[in-house]
Formats: structure tokens, sequence, C-alpha cells
């Protein structure tokens, strides 16, 4: 007979985006056609960090990096025009296997991790690749 004692498995902490996120830079936010030259300059004081870009009624519609600034570009050049719009919206309980499998159904380049609306954080294809990397090497 079993007892229920030897019926308990260990149980596995799960990678949330939740935790992911913590410690991490919080997004720049502008408007979608805000000049590349003033992001650019935001981006300097902040160098790691993203920026989600919205419409005119505050919806967000893209995001955008450092690495996304086009080396080359129009005086007149928006955030627009460089912006990525291959994004995935998860709530941060998510774990980072689902989001990685998510990025790579939709083709998508980033995961808007957001909670009843509210923005929590911006992870890329390369932030979740390298926490799948620790865990594998811890």
């Amino acid at each position: 007979m079993l007892h229920a004692r030897e019926l308990e498995l260990p149980t596995v902490r799960l990678a949330t985006l939740r935790r992911l996120l913590a410690g991490s830079i919080t997004p720049l936010v502008f408007h979608r056609e805000t000049p590349l030259s003033i992001i650019e300059e935001a981006l300097w004081d902040v160098p790691l960090a993203k920026v989600v870009l919205v419409d005119p009624e505050g919806a967000l519609c893209g995001v955008l990096t450092g690495m996304d600034l086009p080396l080359v570009r129009e005086h007149a050049a928006t955030a627009e025009s460089a912006m990525s719009e291959r994004i995935v919206f998860l709530e941060p309980e998510h774990d980072v296997e689902t989001a990685i499998a998510t990025l790579q159904f939709n083709h998508a380049e980033y995961v808007v991790v957001a909670l009843a609306g509210d923005l929590v954080g911006v992870l890329s294809r390369a932030d979740l690749a390298r926490a799948t990397s620790k865990r594998r090497a811890a």
C-alpha cells in the first residue's frame, strides 16, 4: 500500500515572463510618428531599453530597439518607418518556452508582456534564447 508521502512529485519552477522581466529596464513609450532622431537620443541615454510605439489612441502598434535603427535614414524619418510590427502579446505568468513557441508560430520578434491592459515589459527573441541557455547551463 502506498502512503501519500510516496506519491509526492517534485515541483518544477518554470521560468515565467514576470521573473525574466524582474530587474529589466522599463520600456520607453513614444508615438509612432516621433522622429527617429528623438528616439535615438533617448536610446543613447538608456541603451538597452526597448521602445514601445503607440498610435494616436494610445494603442500599441510596434516595438523598436537600438538594433532596429537604420544606419542611414532620411532626416524626417519617423519611428514608424523602423518599428517592428511582428509582436505577440502574453501575460506575465506565461513560461519562457510558451513565449518562444508563440514567437516561432507567429513569425514574431517581440513579446509584449501585459496584464489587464497595462504594459509590464517587452522581451525579444534573443532575451528568451538567453534565458533558456542559462537555464540549461545551470
